[in-house]
């Protein structure tokens, strides 16, 4: 992310025009620095008294301050005026002071939430507000806010998922672990789901249309979308609501269109899902479970509850307050479990897109049952605060993207250049009031995806796609597929070749304690190992090979993407760092095999560390991670191999800020590649110190403070 303007402190009062006029007639707002139109002297002198009583509480850290910033008329509209691109400059200051909050303020400001009577354990600074655009109900951000600001800190409404569910896409079984579970009142659960997208309310109104798929009436379904004769002749159904309820429910009802047995009705009605909506209706009944107005629970309101769970669920559970968030091509959020037993690190989380984690794994892994959101970059007052709603978000291909949010969440990302750039101009535009390839960022994020210079098309639903969850996706091919399956294959070829390689991985980590992570390695400093020497050199062998596999596949998805930033690419190096460190950890190394593989090393993490740079920003945890593996490849060898170091032919654009007038700086060919150059031993210790430096500062916007938070906003006892 590029950074055109100068740290001020007084930024989120606004920039001075460049006369510095003070009787201009256009003045800077305080909400974010957005200029608007001043009629007279008497409302300049107002925003003028305004900015000082902000001020004035920022020093304070007055907890009033966001009353003081909602008084203001038109509050809400400033984000749409502001074409201005956030840059990396602090929005509040260096010292990066966020209004502190007590338990009277939390108690005002979560009962206008969804959920008044389930509250979160921390509501930061943000708000509900109805989103421009497609976004919908989602948090915007009620101050300025610098990244690591803690914004949510939620226990999950359910806790991990059934056994049975682990692995796989949710299904009925979670509706049915929900409804035998023996710690929670199973009505307050539904109660508290009916808020949850898509809303009890919503359904409802989809109710003639749904109404065939629960009576035996399966192949009827898009007859009653287009009855003219009938009931619906004057119903109007709203295009989302019918594609993310409607035929969302359709896909979970229908069977199979491959049978051939001529009693369509009869092979409907005797379906497995007919009969397990039917099996649950039926134990709701007769445990006395039911709706919040007291009506029995319908087989519409069972595969509802079922939808809400798919919309909303994360790998770790049920988060009420959590789905509120908003998904991001570009998310300025992210999403973090506390630290486990077996992990002093806290780790993101995912939406539940790709599988499931069994509650029996949750409960091993997690003894502090919150999770936590935090900003990851700069964000203006009023911007919208999102998520991404998918696994591995920067390190899944376009088009795997695209495919997952759809048979997710019912959602198109843009099956083309054109449209995926016009997506994420929109997702920016609806609330920041700027285009996202006007930023830095934004280009990156969308020259990340290119093939040879390229954007590859894609589409929605592949044949033969279907997922056996007991969905149908009727194997039918969406959008233009002239010119897509190339790139697609492309992509999906390096992506199955990385699935194989990651299982890989996980089986050699589990197989022989020797072989185990560093990271694990360190945690579990006491545990002895009970393996042969020969099956530890068997499983060292695999490791050793799976190490060059990567690296083969590292190159030869080089040569055929054409792009060395692709993010596929980044999931590559990630993987081959990973393999690296399970083989360091090991004694079975030669000094020389250390220092070679070190050596591969450094290049896997100077490259992903470029790349997450520039998709990611500066201030994101994951580039933390990175330059702390950097940092420390370069200091091994600097320690027991200098002169490998001497050889390597460096290409990173962060010395630059480094050094910027050394001799290694790079620049461009006339072809618009970069030339490579060797760096000297000092260059190499001023990046290792850079890298360092980079690490402990990006880790201090993220603190372990959560219990600090929550003993603030505590009742206090009289």
């Amino acid at each position: 992310m590029s950074s055109q303007d100068n740290d001020d402190p007084f930024a989120c009062f606004g920039g001075d025009d460049d006369d510095d006029d003070d009787d201009d007639d256009v003045q800077s707002s305080s909400a974010g620095g957005v200029n608007v139109v001043a009629d007279d002297d008497g409302d300049n002198n107002k925003d003028r008294d305004r900015a000082l009583r902000l001020m004035e509480a920022y020093n304070s850290k007055d907890d009033n301050v966001t009353a003081v910033a909602a008084g203001e008329e038109n509050a809400t509209s400033h984000s749409n005026n502001n074409k201005n691109p956030p840059t990396q400059s602090s929005p509040i200051g260096n010292n990066h002071t966020i209004p502190s909050s007590n338990y009277e303020d939390q108690r005002i400001r979560t009962s206008i939430l969804p959920w008044p009577d389930m509250p979160p354990l921390y509501l930061g600074p943000m708000h509900l507000e109805n989103i421009n655009g497609s976004m919908g109900r989602g948090y915007v951000a009620s101050i300025d806010l610098p990244p690591g600001t803690c914004i949510l800190i939620e226990t999950p409404l359910i806790s991990g998922w059934s056994t049975s569910q682990s692995g796989k896409r949710l299904g009925l079984e979670s509706v049915q672990y929900i409804f035998e579970s023996k710690t929670n009142d199973v009505n307050e659960i539904v109660k508290w789901m009916e808020e949850l997208h898509p809303r009890k309310e919503k359904v409802d109104s989809c109710s003639p249309w749904l109404f065939p798929l629960f009576h035996g009436e399966g192949d009827d379904v898009s007859n009653a979308m287009n009855d003219d004769d009938g009931d619906n002749k004057h119903r109007i159904i709203d295009p989302i609501d019918k594609i993310q309820i409607v035929d969302m429910m359709s896909e979970i009802m229908m069977p199979s269109t491959t049978s051939t047995d001529d009693d369509d009705n009869n092979n409907y009605s005797h379906h497995p899902i007919q009969q397990q909506v039917h099996s649950l209706v039926s134990y709701a009944a007769q445990h006395n479970i039911h709706n919040s107005d007291g009506t029995p629970l319908t087989g519409i309101d069972v595969v509802r509850l079922l939808l809400a769970l798919r919309y909303n669920g994360f790998d770790s559970g049920l988060y009420l307050h959590f789905s509120m968030f908003n998904h991001g091509e570009d998310p300025n959020c992210i999403k973090f479990r506390p630290p486990t037993l077996t992990s002093t690190t806290r780790t993101t989380t995912t939406t539940t897109t790709v599988e499931a984690v069994g509650k029996e794994e949750e409960e091993k892994a997690t003894p502090l049952h919150y999770s936590e959101a935090r900003t990851t970059r700069y964000i203006r007052k009023g911007e919208a605060l999102t998520l991404h709603y998918l696994e591995n978000p920067r390190e899944v291909s376009h088009s795997s993207r695209r495919r997952l949010l759809w048979n997710q969440h019912r959602f198109d990302i843009g099956g083309d250049g054109g449209a995926y750039g016009q997506y994420l101009d929109e997702e920016a535009c609806s609330t920041s009031g700027y285009l996202l390839h006007d930023t830095t960022r934004g280009r990156y994020i969308y020259e990340s995806e290119l093939i040879h210079g390229e954007f590859p098309t894609s589409v929605l639903i592949e044949a033969n796609d279907g997922e056996d969850d007991g969905s149908n996706n009727n194997n039918t091919i969406v959008g233009d597929t002239r010119h897509s399956y190339t790139a697609s294959n492309v992509t999906s070829n390096i992506e199955k070749s990385l699935d194989e390689l990651e299982d890989i991985l996980l089986d050699l980590q589990a197989s022989t304690p020797s072989l185990k992570s560093s990271s694990s390695k360190r945690r579990n400093k006491d545990t002895t190992t009970s393996t042969s020497s020969s099956t530890t050199s068997y499983y060292f062998d695999q490791a050793a090979a799976l190490e060059l596999t990567i690296g083969e596949l590292i190159t030869t998805s080089t040569s055929i993407l054409g792009n060395n930033h692709h993010i596929l690419l980044a999931r590559c190096r990630h993987l081959h760092i990973d393999v690296v460190e399970l083989l360091l950890s090991t004694s079975l190394l030669t000094e020389r095999q250390s220092n070679e593989l070190m050596t591969r090393f450094i290049l896997s993490a100077q490259q992903l560390l470029e790349s997450q740079r520039r998709r990611l920003g500066g201030d994101h945890p994951d580039v933390a991670r990175t330059c702390h593996d950097y940092c420390m490849g370069i200091q091994a060898l600097l320690s027991h191999a200098p002169r490998r170091l001497l050889l390597l032919e460096m290409v990173d654009e962060a010395y630059e800020e480094v050094e910027e007038k050394t001799k290694a700086k790079t620049k461009k060919k006339g072809d618009g590649t970069r030339k490579t150059t060797r760096w000297t031993l000092d260059q190499w210790s001023k990046m290792e110190h850079h890298c360092r430096n980079e690490k402990q500062r990006i880790e201090a916007l993220y603190p372990n403070d959560v219990e600090a938070i929550l003993k603030s906003v505590q009742k206090m006892e009289e």
